[in-house]
């Protein structure tokens, strides 16, 4: 089996917090979510990742 998968987070996705989401206004990483000033859908971490499974019988 092989699955691939691709992750769009938007500036909303912060962890709690915890993790940068865009750029401010003065260029530089922010938490903060009201602070972001990159359009909408273009803030965030995207990522896509690849699975792979093999099963053998006997």
């Amino acid at each position: 089996m092989l699955n691939y998968s691709y992750i769009n987070h938007d500036r909303y996705a912060s962890g709690k917090g915890k993790l940068f989401v865009g750029l401010d206004e003065e260029g530089a990483l922010t938490k903060d979510f009201t602070k972001v000033v990159d359009e909408n859908g273009t803030a965030g971490d995207d990522y896509g990742f690849i699975q792979a499974r093999i099963e053998i019988d006997f």
